[in-house]
């Protein structure tokens, strides 16, 4: 209740729904203070508006390339943060660790978790490369852990780094979602992707599962969990730059998307 009522909605989507010139009107002031609008005036979005959304759509007006990256970012890193709770404390079991250390070791994966997904707006806001860095680091960290699992100690520290790191990453890309799509297609984009990222988290403690029933190590095991980021660091960075060169940017900072035109 307190994000809803202090976070504002975006301009495109109060014109869309009708809201008052006067509600709109202020939220640019808030943003830019020397934008000069005339009283009475009526705010309109170029293009109008879009009825029944399509997942075709999401691959359609140079959206594709966009969608297919972000679709394999949400599987991977929804993948690699449920795998990790998971198979967790039965990995750390099989290297040695009593069940109260690994029990210790997954409540600070969490931790560093909770740490991590409230950072990754401010992150994201003030730095570059965030969201590749921090899936970076959780690939170096889960894929740590399975080798120096004999030491509680570096075993929690690398847990808890991990679970910072994907904290960041799957809070910064439900961030990083809308900013691939337009508001007439902005829920059917954010839902989609997440349907990708539940399927990701479904497979993934199966695909352990039957690497572990191999007879794969403990070692071998955390670096399958992690090694995985490192594709979805790609893809991440692939997203920024497919952003810059089809000009997506939100709407708030495009003046020009939308236009006044004075109420007859």
């Amino acid at each position: 209740m307190v994000l809803i009522r202090a976070l504002p909605d975006s301009i495109e989507f109060l014109v869309t729904r009708g809201a008052a010139w006067q509600e709109i009107r202020n939220l640019l002031v808030r943003i830019n203070p020397t934008v000069n609008i005339e009283s009475g005036c009526q705010f309109v979005i170029e293009g109008g508006r879009n009825q029944g959304v399509q997942v075709w759509q999401l691959f359609s007006a140079g959206r594709a390339g966009g969608t297919v990256l972000l679709w394999g970012s949400y599987f991977i890193t929804f993948m690699i943060l449920v795998t990790s709770s998971v198979w967790t404390p039965t990995l750390l079991q099989r290297a040695g660790i009593n069940g109260a250390q690994s029990s210790l070791a997954v409540a600070l994966f969490a931790l560093g978790s909770g740490f991590g997904t409230p950072l990754a707006g401010f992150l994201m806001s003030r730095f570059a490369g965030v969201l590749p860095g921090a899936l970076i680091g959780s690939a170096v960290t889960l894929a740590g852990v399975g080798y120096v699992s004999q030491s509680i100690l570096l075993a929690i520290i690398l847990l808890g780094l991990a679970g910072f790191f994907l904290g960041v990453a799957s809070s910064g890309l439900i961030a990083l979602a809308p900013l691939l799509y337009s508001t007439a297609i902005r829920s059917t984009g954010i839902g989609w992707a997440m349907g990708v990222g539940r399927l990701g988290s479904f497979v993934g403690p199966l695909a352990i599962g039957l690497l572990v029933n191999r007879g794969w190590q403990v070692g071998d095991s955390f670096v399958a969990i992690g090694v995985p980021a490192l594709g979805a660091a790609l893809f991440t960075s692939l997203i920024g730059i497919n952003r810059q060169a089809k000009n997506f940017v939100p709407l708030v900072l495009r003046p020009d998307s939308f236009r006044e035109t004075p109420i007859s």
